[in-house]
């Protein structure tokens, strides 16, 4: 027996079709099973014609409101409500979502119909009539963009939303700015091509113009600032919102900034201290390991992580010996900054520069010349960025089958330690350790211990624990 039939209690089945077709209100008909057995015209046109089961409608009319405001929950659905038997249910506001004729807002009311003969629910009936946008969904969309924007607001990821046909920027939040170093409401368009490293440029509008046309996109490329260097290198997913009743189509994306962690050196005497240089640092926060002398640094420069380098030579009795000794004994991989004062010779910082220094700031320290010469310093470091996932991967491949005891040798390295740290930290001589060292280069075909740490860190190794 079909389910029209069982609702109109034995009428002739044209005639209720008839009715039905004529009503002005959209009228389903699902059968005890989910499925649907009869929509007249105005349900199908509404709805697009995709609802073929409750499971359908459900997906289509997802987003409710009940006539105080309050969000619907998927349980409480009128239809489920319906198959289970519930009766005098008030209607509800949905937001449909329709492919082919976009959103729209209609009031969804449903009620359960018995078998006669059985005695039993044997299906629901679904009324929807199409409805004007309510204000308690306006409501609830403010209240819901105001915990956007708290969350947006204080998150470290970086957000946008853009209109798809033109990229005029919709909304950024302050993460976003910071990235970027620019706001973002004086830039036209979203690409911000002179922001993006030339490399990386038509890719990211590849991979946008895929977002546009619905696919989620998954994305890395450089920020750059107006000197063109590197700020930054970024991780992105880029998206497609659907649009609302009315409204234009947007596209959105999250960044997480995902620029390897750099390692700085401070040289500077125990009893000076720069306030712009601490907040710049501790900004940054970046791992800082501290020396009090150069002859202290140099002790242990070999076995240093690439990093950048800042000293200070202010108060020091003979800065010339002190920056010419650096520069000649450091390994390749640390990039020097120098810091001097009103009193250092002009002949001082010629010779630095000249010896491959980054930078030689004086005092007065401003934060933004302090904050580009470290990014000066640290685009010029090796590997930098991520090296090519290939290439990373067959890296730490051949670092996974070392043997156990030259892999904690190297960790030890990684870190910065000593044979004597360790040695003692592992429990052996400082022979035997010095031994792992010399098989560990042998294996990986490099002759010094820079060498060495450059392919750990382009395998992507850090140390897991402290050593001293």
């Amino acid at each position: 027996m079909r389910a029209e039939d069982n609702y109109a209690g034995g009428m002739h089945g044209d005639a209720v079709t008839s009715i039905l077709e004529n009503m002005p209100i959209g009228v389903a008909i699902f059968a005890g099973d989910g499925r649907l057995s009869h929509a007249n015209g105005r349900f199908n046109r509404t709805t697009g014609g995709s609802v073929r089961s409750v499971d359908c409608l459900l997906d289509t009319c997802s987003e409710g409101y009940y006539p105080d405001g309050a969000p619907l929950e998927k349980p409480h659905h009128p239809a489920l409500r319906a198959f289970g038997g519930e009766q005098g249910m008030p209607a509800i506001d949905f937001l449909l979502r329709n492919g082919e004729v976009g959103a729209s807002w209609v009031r969804v009311r449903a009620m359960p119909y018995a078998d006669p003969d059985l005695a039993d629910i044997s299906g629901a009936i679904v009324l929807l009539e199409e409805i004007e946008e309510p204000s308690h969904s306006q409501r609830a969309s403010q209240s819901m963009d105001a915990s956007f924007r708290r969350f947006a607001d204080h998150s470290s990821l970086a957000l946008w939303i853009a209109c798809t046909n033109t990229g005029a920027l919709k909304y950024r939040s302050p993460a976003a700015e910071i990235l970027w170093d620019v706001d973002l409401a004086d830039v036209p368009g979203l690409d911000l091509h002179g922001h993006i490293h030339p490399e990386d440029r038509t890719h990211v509008s590849d991979m946008r113009a895929l977002a546009h046309a619905g696919q989620v996109q998954r994305l890395s490329y450089r920020i750059i600032d107006r000197e063109g260097i590197v700020r930054c290198q970024v991780r992105e997913t880029c998206f497609a919102i659907p649009p609302g009743p009315g409204e234009e189509s947007w596209i959105g994306g999250i960044i997480e900034d995902v620029s390897p962690e750099i390692q700085l050196y401070l040289v500077q005497r125990s009893d000076l201290s720069d306030p712009v240089m601490e907040a710049e640092l501790c900004r940054r926060a970046h791992r800082i390991k501290r020396f009090s002398t150069a002859h202290e640094l140099m002790q242990v420069a070999e076995v240093l992580n690439p990093g950048c380098l800042i000293v200070d030579l202010r108060g020091n009795d003979n800065p010339e010996t002190s920056f010419s000794r650096i520069l000649d004994g450091r390994p390749a991989d640390l990039q020097v900054i120098f810091i001097g004062d009103g009193t250092t010779p002009t002949q001082h910082v010629i010779g630095a520069m000249r010896g491959g220094a980054v930078d030689f700031l004086i005092t007065p320290l401003c934060a933004d010349e302090l904050d580009r010469a470290l990014r000066h310093a640290s685009e010029a470091l090796p590997c930098r960025f991520d090296a090519p996932s290939g290439e990373r991967g067959d890296l730490a491949d051949r670092l996974a089958r070392l043997p156990r005891r030259e892999r904690e040798v190297l960790l030890g390295l990684v870190d910065g330690g000593t044979n004597k740290s360790i040695a003692r930290a592992l429990g052996i001589s400082p022979r035997t350790v010095e031994a792992h060292r010399a098989h560990l280069m042998e294996r990986l075909n490099v002759s010094t211990l820079s060498a060495l740490l450059q392919i750990a860190h382009r395998a992507g190794v850090t140390a897991d624990r402290p050593w001293k």
